[in-house]
């Protein structure tokens, strides 16, 4: 478990990963799913909704357009974002924006470890993001 993200909360978008199991293994790292966008749900995907469970009950919708979505932010108070989403916008709320699509064209611990340094990041950034913003 990394400290520097122990109990961070996020919003996970749709992206090209496994929804269920990434953020099963971002929980094991201490990291606190608020709001789940998933554009399917299998048998396959239980063992790790089960893990996610396990730690926090986080809000699951059918990935959409993060427009009707937005008032949420303003409700859950993220510290980041992963997905895509206007940075500028999150910014101004204090929230940051990590965008994972480059680990997509990597494999194994090359993946892995770029996702690492993409959260670290975005809860670096969100410090400061939040401190602008007054929160």
């Amino acid at each position: 478990m990394l400290p520097e993200v122990k109990g961070v909360p996020y919003i996970y978008g749709n992206t090209q990963y496994d929804c269920f199991e990434l953020n099963s293994y971002l929980c094991s790292l201490g990291l606190v799913p608020q709001l789940i966008q998933s554009n399917k749900l299998s048998e396959a995907n239980f063992a790790d909704i089960e893990s996610i469970l396990a730690q926090t009950d986080p809000y699951i919708c059918k990935a959409a357009n993060i427009a009707p979505l937005q008032y949420v932010y303003d409700v859950l108070h993220p510290w980041f974002y992963m997905g895509h989403e206007f940075g500028e916008r999150l910014r101004r709320k204090g929230i940051a924006l990590l965008h994972s699509d480059p680990a997509g064209k990597m494999l194994g611990f090359e993946c892995s470890s770029f996702m690492l340094q993409a959260v670290a990041k975005a809860v670096a950034d969100a410090k400061k993001f939040r401190e602008e913003a007054g929160l």
